[in-house]
């Protein structure tokens, strides 16, 4: 303890030593002690900046994970005898939390003469819930999806952009065409908006639209029951995102699926490659 006294000390007397130059003369003394106000100032300002991004990307990554599922296997699911093969070697897999089947496409959502286009993801509440938080993230209505009611959750800026509320009705237009003997038409559906999530990104509160997995499948699938767009997959460790995916490669390879996949870096690298620059 004696000897770190000591040399505290010593430093002292070496930078006052360095910073007068052994004289009194107080220009020097002026020279030397606006030098460290400039590189204390500008360490200063390193510090407050990396301390300011750094907080951005943990809140980015934080609000991205609620919103998202960690790895999604995309395509190749029209068979229910590989997709219940898939599924359980998926729940032996170490490092996987939970999955759930999801159906999705594109479609233009309107209210009287407002419209926008959206990504319809028609999923299960009880399986959704497990693989992200977006069902916690209902700050209006409720976080139910009946089948009978139609009912949809939309984001906070998608309800601001159209001036949608709870209990109102919009229409989905699905750009497929029904043949039909007096010609074609789009597919068109209404629904009841039953909630309004924030999940705080304007990506997600905008386009992302949320249905009932069956009504989605009658959508964009002609009413095939036994048919998904793709499985999320929930890990343990965001942070072993590609070690898992490796391990999902290779089952897929195993079992012959022509899928591929997906996963949350991937899907927000612009983000992530914004805050880098």
């Amino acid at each position: 303890m004696t000897h770190k006294i000591k040399q505290v000390f010593l430093d002292i007397c070496i930078a006052k030593k360095i910073l007068t130059n052994g004289s009194n003369n107080r220009f020097i003394s002026f020279i030397g002690l606006s030098s460290i106000l400039g590189i204390s100032i500008g360490v200063m300002a390193l510090v407050v900046v990396m301390s300011v991004m750094n907080g951005f990307h943990f809140e980015l990554k934080k609000r991205i994970l609620d919103a998202t599922s960690h790895i999604e296997i995309i395509g190749g699911l029209d068979d229910q005898t590989l997709y219940k093969n898939l599924e359980s070697q998926i729940k032996d897999t170490s490092g996987i939390l939970a999955q759930a089947p999801f159906v999705s496409g594109e479609a233009l959502i309107s209210k009287k003469n407002l419209n926008q286009g959206v990504m319809v993801s028609g999923v299960d509440p009880a399986k959704e819930i497990l693989v992200n938080q977006i069902f916690n993230r209902i700050i209006l209505g409720s976080d139910t999806l009946s089948e009978e009611n139609h009912e949809m959750i939309i984001g906070k800026d998608l309800a601001r952009i159209l001036n949608l509320s709870i209990g109102d009705s919009v229409n989905l237009l699905i750009p497929k065409l029904n043949f039909s003997p007096i010609g074609n038409y789009p597919i068109i559906k209404k629904f009841t908006i039953s909630g309004i999530f924030d999940a705080g990104i304007y990506e997600y509160d905008s386009k992302l639209v949320l249905v009932d997995i069956k009504h989605a499948q009658k959508l964009f699938f002609k009413n095939s029951k036994n048919i998904y767009s793709g499985i999320k997959i929930q890990i343990t460790n965001p942070d072993e995102t590609i070690i898992i995916e490796n391990k999902l490669k290779k089952i897929l390879t195993r079992i012959q699926i022509n899928s591929y996949n997906t996963n949350w870096t991937n899907r927000n690298k612009n983000y992530f490659a914004a805050i880098q620059m």
